[in-house]
């Protein structure tokens, strides 16, 4: 299962700007345990194409894998000890001793104890926070946090840490959810290609004519092939080695029948009908048949390619999306009388 996590995402039409940090907040959920948090992360992103990812700031969505929460007692659950002094009143009240002795390396030691709590009461604003993460991932594993020390051979990570407001690492992302947030956000906006055609035989209902190059365009190229059939986004997120890119392709669009297909480049299916224009540039279907209504399918298919890199190493992926309508196309014949 993925965890949600909102995210602020800042859109920009062309080059990436430099952004402050933002906090990591951690919103409520019915099951405790962090494993199913929401936190706030900024990301900026930049595209090519504002009719698909459009400018401007807003929230979307993304699973996170590791972050920092306020801290609670393991026994207590609704205990609050993120406070410096009820912190240090529970690791006294609570010694791990024997095999449970090895918690104690995931713990701060009495020094670090101290000092939070007298830097707290000169006027600084500590909390202690304990790290949490998604369902079978480890923080130390994933570099989130710092190595407490080896038992028996387990190396064990530092679970507590205390943060000044304003402090706190932004929360852990895998760069692979973030390229399908983004993709399902450039998705929502890739709409179906709607068409046009000439000829129109007026005294026949406007239809198309049998044996003669019948033109197709798609009407809508910004938001079905967002332009020229490429769209090209990247993204980052500050504070952590997240970012991405992301190039997605058209290929040609298919127009297809029963009686007459075509598959064209994305020029092609752009070129409208005027006059003076050259078939050598448009995309041509010719009919073999009349019919009262032949449906005609117009189908864009889009292939998207991301590579990024996340605190795990280096990833890519692929992704594919297709979109297509369909209208009737009346088909007539031409007679020639001899004479």
């Amino acid at each position: 299962m993925k965890r949600v996590v909102p995210i602020t995402i800042l859109a920009l039409a062309l080059g990436a700007i430099t952004a402050p940090l933002a906090s990591a907040n951690i919103g409520d959920d019915p099951t405790y345990g962090g494993k199913g948090f929401k936190v706030s992360v900024m990301v900026n992103v930049t595209s090519d194409s504002g009719k698909i990812v459009q400018t401007g700031s807003r929230t979307i969505s993304v699973p996170a894998r590791c972050w920092w929460k306020q801290a609670r007692a393991f026994d207590y659950e609704s205990t609050d000890i993120s406070s410096p002094e009820a912190f240090a009143k529970y690791v006294a009240e609570n010694p791990l001793q024997g095999h449970a002795g090895a918690g104690n390396l995931s713990r701060p030691s009495n020094d670090e104890i101290i000092r939070v709590n007298a830097e707290s009461k000169a006027g600084k604003a500590y909390r202690w926070y304990w790290v949490e993460c998604a369902d079978g991932l480890n923080a130390l594993d994933e570099g989130y946090t710092t190595l407490g020390g080896t038992f028996m051979g387990q190396r064990i990570g530092m679970s507590f840490r205390a943060f000044l407001p304003g402090e706190v690492p932004e929360p852990l992302i895998a760069v692979e959810n973030l390229a399908d947030v983004l993709w399902d956000e450039a998705q929502k906006q890739i709409v179906a290609p709607t068409l046009d055609r000439n000829p129109k035989a007026a005294n026949a209902g406007g239809a198309a004519v049998v044996n003669l190059p019948n033109w197709f365009w798609v009407t809508n190229p910004d938001e079905s092939l967002a332009d020229d059939g490429v769209l090209r986004l990247t993204a980052s997120v500050p504070g952590t080695p997240v970012n991405m890119t992301l190039e997605a392709t058209t290929g040609d669009v298919d127009i297809s029948s029963v009686a007459g297909s075509n598959s064209c480049s994305v020029p092609r299916a752009k070129y409208s009908f005027g006059q003076g224009k050259s078939d050598d540039n448009a995309c041509i279907v010719t009919f073999n048949q009349a019919n009262a209504g032949w449906p005609v399918t117009a189908t864009v298919n889009w292939t998207a390619n991301w590579q990024g890199v996340d605190s795990a190493g280096a990833h890519e992926g692929t992704a594919t999306l297709a979109r297509s309508t369909t209208i009737n196309v009346p088909v007539t014949e031409i007679q020639v009388q001899n004479r």
